[in-house]
């Protein structure tokens, strides 16, 4: 019998909280816009925000080198806002930072069901060459990745390389307006 593990890890997120509370006036709230209804949420608990049960798997070490990884990269962008400017081009942290914002533009809930929907679509073109596979049969079955969303992180790893000539800049917001807290 397989062990699930333990309940509290269960929610996994694919944008890191820590994340969205640059985007909250209160440190475990953020106002929000439900897609489907197009209504704004006051308030919304960020713990309940953005994540999956199991997202990446039930073994746990994926989501704790994720945790890992947001810790240290949660401490550089506060570096970053408080310095008020990026660090320099090909720093350890600048690598840092685009290899965080290329991980975390793959591990997202649109990516993983992207990354299944095309492996999906490419099992059923390559079998459906094959004369002992019936179209009925290629209905019945759905091919994809278990946990896509590390096969997406994995994948995004990779092209850290052709990203690193990438410039940053810090934008401030020097007016009386809230660009994040809906009215």
């Amino acid at each position: 019998m397989l062990a699930l593990p333990v309940a509290e890890h269960r929610r996994q997120h694919y944008v890191p909280r820590f994340y969205l509370r640059r985007f909250s006036s209160l440190a475990q709230q953020i106002n929000l816009i439900n897609m489907n209804s197009y209504k704004p949420v006051i308030g919304a608990k960020l713990k309940t925000q953005a994540y999956e049960n199991y997202f990446y798997g039930t073994d746990l070490s994926f989501e704790k080198g994720l945790a890992d990884l947001e810790e240290g990269i949660s401490k550089l962008i506060t570096a970053i806002v408080e310095r008020g400017f990026p660090p320099p081009q090909n720093s350890e942290d600048h690598i840092a930072i685009l290899y965080y914002t290329i991980l975390q533009n793959s591990r997202t809930l649109f990516t993983a069901e992207m990354i299944n929907e095309m492996t999906n679509q490419m099992f059923v073109e390559i079998m459906s060459h094959d004369p002992q596979v019936s179209p009925e049969m290629l209905q019945q079955v759905k091919y994809g990745y278990e946990n896509p969303a590390q096969f997406a992180i994995g994948v995004a790893s990779d092209s850290l390389p052709m990203v690193t000539d990438l410039q940053m800049k810090v934008l401030r917001n020097y007016t009386n307006v809230d660009l994040y807290h809906l009215r």
